[in-house]
């Protein structure tokens, strides 16, 4: 369970895994086509983007990554870098 993060903080979490991530594309076509097509409606009467993404098949795709960087962070793993990994203890949540 990760506390409840803030949607734009999650976006710009999923920003930032993205140029460190490396995928199959052909098995992962469907989803990497979510995250392309996740996107915010533009509000023509006030000449702006909506606050909040569009809802529709590309969300729940852009929302498990959004949960998947959130977590990464939360955890501590989103500092690695040059391919040199830290140790890490996890805790149960069980155990909690």
């Amino acid at each position: 369970m990760l506390p409840r993060a803030d949607l734009e903080d999650g976006i710009n979490a999923v920003r930032m895994l993205l140029p460190r991530c490396w995928f199959d594309a052909e098995r992962c076509e469907r989803g990497l086509e979510a995250l392309r097509q996740y996107r915010r409606d533009w509000d023509e009467k006030l000449m702006t983007f909506r606050n909040k993404p569009r809802h529709d098949w590309a969300s729940n795709a852009a929302d498990s990554a959004r949960y998947m960087a959130e977590g990464i962070e939360y955890c501590g793993l989103g500092s690695i870098s040059q391919g040199r990994r830290r140790k890490h203890r996890y805790r149960s949540a069980m155990a909690a």
